[in-house]
């Protein structure tokens, strides 16, 4: 809605200095090139409003990116982090599995006669 706004009042002025132009000389002999100033202050306007907001919409996508690469920095050291969590907490857990697995042979290897009940 506010770019809407804007470009009505861009309208508005081509326009009302048009009609300054007409009126304020010889109304009838000077219409014509007041409407084509007007139209031309008109379109001038909307091209210099165009541009600019080309420019603006330009900085702010810079801007945005620049903040979504930041954002994308932070999260991938905190994957890193948590990777590295993970790898110690594997490494932690592979060395109780092989404790366990040695655990499990002495066991059997002294229990092997209560296992297996056709001995």
């Amino acid at each position: 809605m506010n770019e809407q706004l804007k470009n009505l009042v861009w309208l508005a002025c081509g326009f009302v200095l048009g009609a300054v132009l007409s009126f304020g000389y010889e109304a009838v002999r000077y219409v014509p090139t007041a409407v084509a100033f007007g139209l031309l202050c008109f379109g001038c306007g909307a091209l210099l409003y165009l541009f600019l907001d080309m420019q603006r919409k330009t900085d702010q996508s810079i801007k945005n990116l620049n903040e979504a690469y930041g954002r994308w920095l932070q999260k991938s050291s905190e994957v890193a982090e948590k990777e590295s969590e993970l790898n110690a907490e594997k490494k932690i857990f592979s060395t109780e599995k092989q404790e366990w697995e040695a655990e499990k042979e002495i066991w059997l290897a002294l229990h092997s006669d209560h296992l297996n009940p056709l001995k």
